[in-house]
C-alpha cells in the first residue's frame, strides 16, 4: 500500500527537535504508527500486545525500558499504563517521543 502523506508529519518532527517527549495520540486505525515508522524507519519498533512482554514490563518498567535500544517506537501502549510514570524521568536523558493509542518513540533526531 502507497504511503499518504499527513498532515501531521512536520508538527511530529519539529515535536522531537524540541522536547524530550512528544505524545501523538488517535483514533484505532487512523495511521499513527504508519506515520511513525515512515518519519522514524530505523527505529526499533516493539508492539505491546505480546503477554510475555507486557508481563516483562508490569514486573519492572524500568529495566525494560533501560534494555531498549534507541530510537524505538513502542506500539499499543495502553497496555501497559505502569510504564507511563517512568517513560517521564527516562525522557530527559534520552530525547524520548510518545505516541500513544499507543505508541512510544524515542530517539535523537529524525
Amino acid at each position: 500500500m502507497k504511503y499518504r502523506n499527513r498532515t501531521l508529519e512536520a508538527e511530529v518532527l519539529r515535536a522531537v527537535a524540541h522536547f524530550p517527549a512528544v505524545l501523538v495520540t488517535g483514533p484505532r486505525r487512523s495511521g499513527k504508527t504508519t506515520l511513525l515508522r515512515h518519519l522514524f524507519p530505523s527505529c526499533q519498533h516493539v508492539l505491546l500486545e505480546d503477554p510475555d512482554v507486557v508481563a516483562r514490563v508490569r514486573a519492572d518498567p524500568r529495566s525494560f525500558l533501560d534494555s531498549l535500544t534507541l530510537p524505538v517506537i513502542l506500539d499499543e501502549m495502553q497496555n501497559t499504563p505502569d510504564c507511563s510514570p517512568t517513560c517521564a524521568p527516562a525522557s530527559t536523558g534520552s530525547r524520548i517521543a510518545r505516541a500513544v493509542a499507543a505508541h512510544r518513540l524515542a530517539g535523537g533526531s529524525a
